[in-house]
């Protein structure tokens, strides 16, 4: 099962990195939620956040909000 968990992992940083590298930021924006402080908050920075990496629900919660308003 861990297997699987490092898979995910990998595969959603390519999925990011994928798109950061292929799409220039006024064609992509991304909203990413690491509220396991685990992978994602090494994407701070990118230029094609809406937001820095949300890192705890009260911030995934707030982005979420203004992606829907």
């Amino acid at each position: 099962m861990s297997s699987l968990r490092n898979l995910a992992k990998v595969l959603e940083k390519a999925i990011v990195l994928y798109l950061a590298l292929r799409y220039p930021p006024s064609l992509v924006k991304l909203a990413l939620s690491d509220v396991k402080l685990v992978s994602l908050t090494c994407f701070n920075g990118l230029p094609h956040l809406i937001a820095p990496v949300a890192e705890d629900a009260a911030n995934t919660l707030q982005i979420f909000n203004y992606l829907v308003a």
